[in-house]
């Protein structure tokens, strides 16, 4: 059979190029779409005429990132770091979860699992970084599409201390230290 621009995704009433890909696998792209919440009927055709059986889909608002608290951490990572914003829950409530595909990537460093609250609010643990000094925060609720709020989060390095001279001094105080790191 030959698979060409007649094999279509549709969604709804909205119908897009679907792209081969093997025996029993195809992908397609989703087209944009005013219908938020509700599902939709989603199927395939193969010659741009007969549909397979459908199945529901859904559309969801555009996740967005206002705040990172703090936005500021250690370079070894591993701290919690708040991130503030709207639509991280668009599913809550139903038999749709988005946590197994829910990502905050660090641009320049990685991602990591991010682990959503409520609709406006999620954690995530900070990866470490020994490179950069501040880079940009961005989240997934599907692992394929991220924001573009481009949010900062710095890092820095703190201090280590290695000696102190003098280790002793009287209660009331007034003894000069000097730190070696």
């Amino acid at each position: 059979m030959n698979f060409d621009e007649n094999t279509r995704c549709n969604f709804g009433s909205k119908s897009v190029q679907a792209h081969y890909v093997n025996k029993g696998f195809i992908t397609c792209t989703s087209p944009f779409s005013d219908v938020v919440g509700k599902p939709i009927d989603f199927s395939v055709s193969l010659n741009n005429q007969q549909n397979s059986n459908s199945i529901p889909f859904k559309f969801h608002n555009w996740p967005s990132v206002t705040e990172l608290l703090p936005n500021y951490g250690p370079d070894s990572g591993g701290n919690i770091v708040w991130i503030k914003g709207n639509n991280f829950a668009p599913f809550n409530g139903t038999e749709l979860d988005t946590k197994n595909d829910t990502y905050v990537l660090f641009e320049g460093i990685g991602k990591v699992k991010g682990h959503v609250v409520g609709s406006t609010r999620m954690w995530v643990e900070a990866p470490p970084n020994y490179v950069l000094d501040a880079t940009y925060v961005e989240i997934t609720l599907n692992n394929q599409q991220y924001t573009d709020d481009r949010t900062l989060y710095y890092y820095y390095r703190p201090p280590r201390l290695y000696d102190v001279t003098p280790r002793e001094g009287p209660t009331k105080g007034g003894t000069e230290v000097t730190v070696y790191g």
